[in-house]
């Protein structure tokens, strides 16, 4: 029955196959849908809600979650996250429309908002927070160390270390 049905179309059977294959390239939704789920659970995206209505013409807190997602799957500066979101897919946001100004304006607000944020998050996360802990987990890849000592060839002079070791061999 399909071989004649094939003559009568002119398709080929599965049999037979076209020999041409298009593979659409898959994006990763694991992580982010987990992430998203958490988010909403720790009703973070109320909070941010709340503190963005007034400060915003255009979507902060969808990008803001993208940047947070970001920096826990894939830790990128801003114009990596948009080569990021190529391979991902974030539930509730339109990737399309994020652009890297998109991203320096949600910086800007949030720089503006700082302290109402500060204040609602730590409303928000006390409770979780306010209680026995076995272990705290603290993101230090923000945090800058400086010492005031100073010793003969380290690496961590503004020098390069190709210079210090340039230095050291002669």
């Amino acid at each position: 029955m399909a071989c004649c049905a094939s003559l009568h179309t002119g398709q080929p059977t599965l049999e037979e196959g076209t020999g041409e294959t298009d593979f659409a390239p898959a994006r990763s939704v694991d992580d982010t849908w987990l992430l998203t789920s958490l988010w909403k659970e720790l009703g973070l995206d109320d909070a941010f809600r709340r503190v963005l209505r007034s400060k915003r013409q255009f979507d902060a807190k969808r990008r803001l979650r993208v940047m947070v997602f970001n920096r826990l799957c894939d830790p990128e500066p801003k114009l990596g996250v948009l080569r990021w979101l190529e391979d991902v897919l974030v539930p509730d946001v339109d990737t399309a429309s994020i652009s890297h100004q998109h991203l320096l304006r949600t910086m800007d607000t949030l720089s503006d908002c700082s302290e109402a944020l500060n204040d609602v998050l730590a409303q928000q996360l006390k409770p979780l927070i306010d209680q026995e802990l076995s272990i705290v987990f603290y993101d230090l890849t923000t945090i800058r160390a400086e010492s005031s000592t100073s010793l003969d060839g380290d690496v961590r002079s503004t020098r390069s270390c190709c210079t210090v070791a340039r230095r050291r061999a002669a």
